[in-house]
């Protein structure tokens, strides 16, 4: 039995650097979600009763 019974496929740079963008896109969004949501609760205190 072959360890490998697929063939490999090989990525490319440009694929890899396709995936990191879009990652870092991703996490840029999450964080500038959190912080814009951040941002409103603190300049609105009245309207957060926390």
């Amino acid at each position: 039995m072959a360890t490998h019974p697929h063939p490999a496929h090989r990525v490319g740079p440009a694929t890899k650097l396709l995936t990191a963008l879009l990652w870092a896109l991703v996490a840029v969004g999450i964080f500038g979600l959190t912080g814009a949501a951040a941002l409103l609760m603190a300049s609105t205190p009245s309207a957060w009763p926390l």
